[in-house]
C-alpha cells in the first residue's frame, strides 16, 4: 500500500511579529477576579495614553559603542569652527559611574564641544546611576553585581559611591511607599463605608504576619507586615535589627567619658532598634504597629488573623492598644497543616508500638503518607466549604472520620451529605467500601479529630481567610533582598519599601519613585513596567481558571506521591 500524500494547511497570517503591539487594558478572564487585578488592573490603561511614536524613538538611554559613535560624527559632520570635513574625534573627559562628560574635538583647529551623557537630577546624582542603583535593588543585587553586569557588558564601573546613592533611593522608597500604604488605609476604609456592616469604619480586620532573614534564632533581622482582610493591600511594616555596622566594628574606648559621648552621637543614626532573641522581632513589631495605627491612620486592628504561633497575638493583648478587646482568628491554611503535623507526629509517637489488632499503626492500607495528605486535604475542604456554620463545620469533619471508619458490615455515613462526594448514599445497594482504615487505626486518632473540631477553634475559622498575602508579600521581599546574601539594614529596607510599593500598587508605582527623586520617568519606563503588570494581572487571572487548578492538584498530588484522581475526586459525587 502506498503512502498517503501529506495534506498541508494553508497558514493563517497573524501579523507582523516584529511589530509591538501597545498593551490595552487588562480584563478578567473569568467571572473571578484575582487581587491583582483589583490591585493594578484598573490603572494599566492609562499609563500609556498620549505616547507619541517619534517620543519613543528619540527619549531614553540606548547602548553604543564611542568608537561607533566617533566614526558616525566623523562620517556625518563637519567642524562649525573650521568647517573642516572628517576631522572631528570623541573622547571621554571625565565620569562619574555610568555617566560620562564627553568631549568632540577637531583634529584641525582643536575646537572642542563637551557634553554629559545623562541628565543630573535635582539632588546632584546623575538619572543614570540612580536608575542603574534602583534597578539592581529591584533585582537583588548590589555594588559587585552591578560590576559583573558592567565587566560583561564592558562598561565603566558603577558608580563607587554606592552607598550615598542607596540613602538617597532609601529615603525615596521610604516617603512613596508610605503614602502607598496610607492610601490602603484609607481604601479599606471606603470598602468599610460602603459595606456599613457595623457602622464602626475605624474597625478593621487584618492578617498579621513575621518574617525572617535567617531561620532560627540568629537572624539579625526580622520584618512584620500587617494587611487588610478586605482588599489584600499592606497597611503597616516593621523592619527589626539587631545589628548595627558601626557599633559592632567600634571597640570601646577606655575613656568612658568619651564612650558616653560617642553612644550619645551615635544614638540617633544608629540602625539597631531591637535587642533580644530573633524569635521575639515579630511580636516586638507586631506590638509597635498596633499602638500605632490610631495615632498614624485613625484606626484599630480589632480582628487578629495569625498562624497557630499566639505569641504575637499575647504580646499585642498585653500592651493594651485600644480600649477593646482583638479577636484571634485563625488562619485556615494553617489550620488545615495542623492535621498533617498531628497525623505524623502520632505515627512518629506509634513507631515500635502494636495497636490492639495486634498491627503497627502506618504501612499499606492503614495511616500511610498517602493517608495523612488525603485527611489533611478533606479537612481543610471541610471548613473552606462550611464557613457559614460552625455546626456545619463539625459535622463535615466528624463525616470524614466515619467514613473512614466504615465498612460493609457496619456503613456509618450518617454524617456524610447526601448528594455531595459520599458514594454510599448515592448507590447503597451496590457500594464496596475500598478506602477505608482499619478501626484500631481511627481509634488512634479520634482524639485528632476532637481537638481539630473544637467549637472555639472553628468559631476562629469563620472567616474562611488565610495569610496568603502575608506569604506572598514575604517572598517578594527575599527576592529583593536574597537570604543568602549579607547586607546592611539600609539595604534590608529598601527591599521591603520596595516591596510594598509594587505589593499594593504593581511595578508602576516605582514611576512615582523616580519622580520623587527628581527624574523623568520615561516613555520606556513606563511602557516597560506596565507590560510586567499586564503579565502579573494575567498570570493571576489564569490561576483562577479550572484547568490550572486541576493542574497544580496534579503538580500537588505528584510531589506528595498520591494520584491526581485520588486527590481530585475526594469529595465530588462518586468519588467513594
Amino acid at each position: 500500500m502506498g503512502r498517503s500524500k501529506p495534506v498541508f494547511k494553508k497558514q493563517k497570517f497573524k501579523g507582523n511579529m516584529y511589530t509591538k503591539k501597545k498593551p490595552g487594558p487588562v480584563l478578567p478572564s473569568n467571572d473571578k477576579v484575582s487581587t491583582s487585578f483589583f490591585k493594578v488592573g484598573n490603572g494599566l490603561s492609562d499609563l500609556c495614553s498620549g505616547i507619541d511614536e517619534d517620543e519613543v524613538k528619540t527619549s531614553g538611554y540606548r547602548l553604543i559603542d564611542i568608537s561607533l559613535l566617533s566614526t558616525a560624527i566623523n562620517a556625518f559632520c563637519l567642524c562649525s569652527h573650521c568647517e573642516t570635513v572628517n576631522c572631528l574625534k570623541v573622547k571621554e573627559e571625565s565620569r562619574e559611574g555610568l555617566a560620562s562628560v564627553m568631549k568632540i574635538y577637531c583634529e584641525n583647529c582643536e575646537h572642542d564641544y563637551s557634553f554629559h551623557t545623562s541628565k543630573r537630577a535635582s539632588g546632584g546624582f546623575f538619572d543614570c546611576n540612580f536608575r542603574f542603583t534602583y534597578g539592581l535593588r529591584c533585582l537583588g543585587k548590589g555594588h559587585e553585581g552591578g560590576k559583573l553586569l558592567c565587566g560583561v557588558m564592558n562598561m565603566p564601573p558603577p558608580i563607587a559611591r554606592f552607598d550615598k546613592l542607596n540613602n538617597v533611593l532609601l529615603n525615596r522608597v521610604t516617603e512613596v511607599s508610605k503614602r502607598v500604604m496610607k492610601n490602603a488605609v484609607e481604601e479599606v476604609m471606603n470598602v468599610k463605608q460602603n459595606e456599613n456592616c457595623d457602622g464602626v469604619i475605624s474597625d478593621l480586620s487584618v492578617s498579621v504576619d513575621g518574617t525572617w532573614m535567617k531561620r532560627g534564632h540568629t537572624s539579625l533581622y526580622g520584618v512584620s507586615s500587617i494587611i487588610s482582610i478586605d482588599t489584600g493591600k499592606v497597611l503597616d511594616i516593621e523592619t527589626m535589627s539587631k545589628y548595627c555596622h558601626d557599633c559592632s566594628t567600634r571597640s570601646k574606648l577606655d575613656n568612658p567619658v568619651e564612650e558616653e559621648s560617642w553612644q550619645d552621637k551615635h544614638k540617633a543614626l544608629c540602625k539597631k532598634n531591637y535587642t533580644g532573641s530573633s524569635g521575639g522581632m515579630e511580636s516586638a513589631a507586631v506590638v509597635k504597629m498596633f499602638n500605632r495605627s490610631e495615632p498614624l491612620y485613625g484606626v484599630r486592628y480589632v480582628n487578629y488573623l495569625g498562624d497557630g504561633d499566639s505569641q504575637s497575638f499575647k504580646s499585642v493583648v498585653h500592651s493594651k492598644p485600644y480600649d477593646c478587646d482583638i479577636v484571634k482568628l485563625e488562619c485556615i491554611g494553617h489550620i488545615q497543616k495542623r492535621v498533617g503535623g498531628r497525623l505524623r507526629r502520632l505515627v512518629k509517637d506509634y513507631k515500635g508500638r502494636k495497636l490492639d489488632d495486634g498491627k503497627s499503626i502506618g504501612g499499606r492500607g492503614r495511616l500511610s503518607q498517602k493517608e495523612i495528605d488525603s485527611l489533611q486535604v478533606y479537612y481543610g475542604k471541610a471548613i473552606r466549604e462550611n464557613n457559614s456554620s460552625v455546626d456545619d463545620m463539625r459535622k463535615a469533619i466528624w463525616a470524614i472520620y466515619f467514613h473512614k471508619l466504615s465498612t460493609d458490615d457496619n456503613p456509618t455515613h450518617g454524617l456524610c451529605p447526601k448528594d455531595g462526594w459520599c458514594k454510599y448514599n448515592v448507590d447503597k445497594d451496590n457500594y464496596k467500601h475500598k478506602h477505608g482504615l482499619p478501626e484500631a487505626v481511627m481509634l488512634a486518632m479520634k482524639n485528632i479529630f476532637k481537638s481539630l473540631s473544637d467549637r472555639d477553634l472553628l468559631k476562629r475559622c469563620l472567616h474562611g481567610k488565610t495569610q496568603n498575602n502575608n506569604e506572598s508579600f514575604n517572598n517578594m521581599v527575599w527576592l529583593r533582598c536574597p537570604k543568602t546574601t549579607f547586607c546592611g539594614v539600609n539595604v534590608m529596607k529598601i527591599a521591603v519599601y520596595d516591596a510594598v510599593i509594587c505589593f499594593n500598587s504593581g511595578n508602576k508605582g516605582r514611576i512615582d519613585v523616580l519622580i520623587a527623586a527628581g527624574l523623568e520617568p520615561g516613555v520606556f519606563t513606563i511602557t516597560l513596567l506596565q507590560e510586567i503588570d499586564q503579565r502579573r494581572v494575567e498570570k493571576a487571572e489564569l490561576s483562577l481558571s479550572d484547568i490550572e487548578k486541576q493542574s497544580r492538584k496534579e503538580k500537588r498530588s505528584k510531589k506528595r506521591g498520591i494520584e491526581a484522581a485520588d486527590e481530585d475526586g475526594a469529595y465530588e459525587c462518586g468519588a467513594y
